[in-house]
């Protein structure tokens, strides 16, 4: 609350006191009996002077002056019921210590002073009014009245100082209460804006780590895919192995039957020569020659074991061929495995590769948000500090 807001609320205070004090006046007057001079000059002058003070104060125009002009309309008002009785009394210039106790609630030295100047004033022309004189200062000398209005206007004076430091340092307690009471409410604040994020935070940490647990388990299980991949390759290349060395068996084998035959058949020419020769016709009488029997025979049966062997050759050839044959399928079918392994072990590298980078990415996410984090515990920090070191520790 400013000091401007507090001197307008006590400006209307003393408004409604002076109001309430005319109103006593002329109340008290009437049951004393006072003339009717009298109470004209009280409710005109009163009215006149608190309804210049009623205007200023509720159109808020000089609201600094109006506690001069409050001691003014009193000592004024005074001085007219001094003035219009036809037997003054003592009483009615006492009014003048009222006034300055009044002015008390004001809570500053001045407006007191200023009533007490003003009382000196005052009693100094009543004193010197010949009629005022001989009504109430008959016996009372004037340096008297003068100090009992010095020791009351140092008296109030000392007690308004008194407030007026305390009235301050309450207004700055307030200032301080309000400033750490702001940064309690911005505490506050940034607490459960921080609050928010923090579940923010564990939602998303919690989000991600089922991610990165079905991740893994991906993972998991493309290593599984790809370890039984390379086993079921190298047991196909295995098989390759022993295919390929089925095959060089059978290419041996049938090269030496090759050479067998061929031996086989270079006999069989031998044979066909030899033959010839006992059954060549002679070249001198141009008859045939004369052949034996049993050479004869001898020859078939050597011609018909050839060609036994030869069948025999043949058929262990076409074995030979059938398991080359049968082997090269067995190569082409495990070539063909190999390459399905592959395609399906790159798909799991793909796979793999594809989720460690969105690994990579959640990771980084998790890193960012820890920054965010960290900032905001910065923050708290900082107002944490602010706040223990505000003027809440002076007022306490």
């Amino acid at each position: 609350m400013s000091d401007r807001h507090i001197l307008d609320r006590r400006n209307r205070l003393f408004v409604l006191i002076l109001w309430v004090s005319i109103g006593l006046s002329v109340l008290t007057n009437l049951m004393v009996g006072a003339t009717g001079t009298m109470l004209v000059v009280l409710i005109a002058f009163g009215a006149a002077g608190c309804g210049a003070a009623t205007l200023l104060t509720y159109r808020r125009i000089a609201i600094e002056y109006i506690m001069y002009l409050v001691p003014v309309i009193m000592t004024g008002l005074i001085l007219m019921l001094l003035l219009s009785d036809p037997q003054p009394l003592f009483s009615t210039y006492l009014l003048i210590y009222i006034n300055m106790g009044m002015m008390t609630l004001y809570s500053n030295y001045r407006p007191v002073l200023f009533t007490a100047i003003l009382s000196f004033i005052l009693t100094i022309y009543a004193f010197y009014d010949p009629r005022l004189h001989d009504a109430i200062f008959a016996e009372e000398p004037l340096i008297y009245l003068m100090l009992y209005i010095v020791l009351g206007a140092i008296t109030l004076c000392a007690s308004t100082l008194f407030s007026e430091r305390l009235q301050r340092q309450v207004m700055a307690n307030s200032e301080a209460v309000q400033r750490a009471n702001e940064q309690a409410g911005k505490l506050l604040h940034e607490i459960m804006s921080s609050v928010t994020i923090l579940n923010a935070f564990s939602t998303d940490q919690k989000e991600r780590a089922v991610m990165t647990r079905n991740i893994s388990k991906e993972v998991t299980h493309a290593c599984v895919e790809i370890s039984s991949t390379i086993k079921q390759e190298t047991n196909e290349l295995q098989g390759i192995r022993a295919s390929v060395q089925a095959v060089d068996q059978s290419i041996g084998e049938m090269m030496q039957q090759m050479e067998e035959v061929s031996i086989i058949l270079a006999k069989l020419q031998r044979q066909m020569n030899n033959a010839a020769n006992p059954m060549g016709w002679n070249g001198k009488s141009g008859v045939p020659n004369a052949v034996d029997e049993p050479t004869v025979n001898s020859i078939m049966m050597e011609f018909m074991n050839s060609t036994d062997q030869v069948n025999e050759q043949a058929d262990q050839m076409r074995i030979a061929i059938a398991h080359l044959e049968e082997q090269y399928r067995v190569v082409a079918k495990a070539m063909v495995a190999i390459a399905t392994s592959k395609e399906q072990h790159m798909t799991a590298v793909e796979e793999v590769v594809g989720s460690m980078e969105l690994q990579h990415n959640q990771i980084t996410q998790l890193v960012q948000s820890y920054d965010r984090l960290d900032r905001r515990v910065s923050d708290l920090k900082k107002l944490a500090q602010a706040y223990d070191h505000s003027d809440v520790r002076g007022v306490q």
